[in-house]
């Protein structure tokens, strides 16, 4: 099972990081039991798209991943407040 980083590098979204998002979301859904399908119902899409979103292949709208996030139970707040705390500890 893919898994989610303990602190995830969420900097800028190049690939790498929408990767590693789209893991997030992955490991987030696999926890709760859900299917692709599932997910794709849910939020309006189509299960590529969904697939596209896990596997860090394109951007995904912010309204999309509020969407995403919520419906799978990952907490995007948590992402942003490690993201926040690495470029503190940077500067």
């Amino acid at each position: 099972m893919t898994t989610c980083p303990a602190r995830p590098n969420l900097g800028q979204m190049d690939t790498p990081r929408l990767a590693i998002l789209g893991s997030c979301l992955r490991a987030a859904r696999e926890r709760r039991g859900l299917h692709l399908r599932h997910v794709a119902a849910a939020i309006g899409v189509s299960i590529p798209t969904v697939h596209a979103y896990e596997s860090g292949a394109v951007h995904i709208p912010a309204l999309r991943l509020v969407e995403v996030a919520d419906f799978v139970g990952l907490d995007l707040g948590r992402i942003s407040r490690l993201r926040a705390l690495r470029e503190r500890k940077a500067a």
